[in-house]
């Protein structure tokens, strides 16, 4: 045993309320520690002397006053929710549930519309880059089509001159 547990058992070693090995152990440190046994002749000396003073009672107007207190503190009732709740524990516990399922269908709305969020914030639903080169090279084909009619037929291409 070292002397932070001793110290800490010295106050129930002096009032009987430790038990046999605890009390041995305790006495086998006292026996070989000089500043715990100081420390107990101490605390014995103060038990000694503040069992010899005299008790008083407590005056029969405070009591009442301390009743009366109580009373007008158990009486008053802060506006609000919080305090609503407080004072009616029964019907507490019931809203708190209510409020407690509500929240959680919220959190639970809040983080499935966030995962979607996410979903759909990391990609796009058509990829512009895809796009834009489909769309460059469809604009290619036409033309490249053109060119290669009008190359092919004179026909053809007098008619483009002709109308444009």
């Amino acid at each position: 045993m070292n002397c932070n547990e001793a110290g800490n058992l010295l106050s129930a070693y002096l009032d009987g309320d430790l038990g046999r090995s605890e009390t041995k152990d305790l006495q086998a440190h006292l026996g070989e520690c000089l500043g715990c046994a100081k420390e107990l002749e101490g605390l014995g000396q103060a038990k000694s002397l503040l069992q010899g003073e005299p008790s008083f009672a407590m005056p029969p107007n405070l009591r009442r006053s301390l009743i009366q207190e109580a009373r007008q503190r158990l009486a008053f009732r802060p506006s609000g929710i919080l305090p609503r709740f407080i004072s009616r524990p029964a019907l507490a516990v019931a809203r708190t549930r209510k409020l407690a399922i509500a929240f959680s269908f919220a959190g639970v709305v809040l983080v499935f519309g966030l995962w979607l969020y996410k979903d759909r914030s990391g990609q796009e639903a058509v990829p512009l880059d895809l796009f834009l080169a489909e769309h460059t090279r469809s604009v290619s084909r036409v033309t490249l089509a053109r060119r290669t009619v009008a190359a092919a037929s004179p026909y053809y291409s007098l008619q483009a001159v002709i109308n444009p």
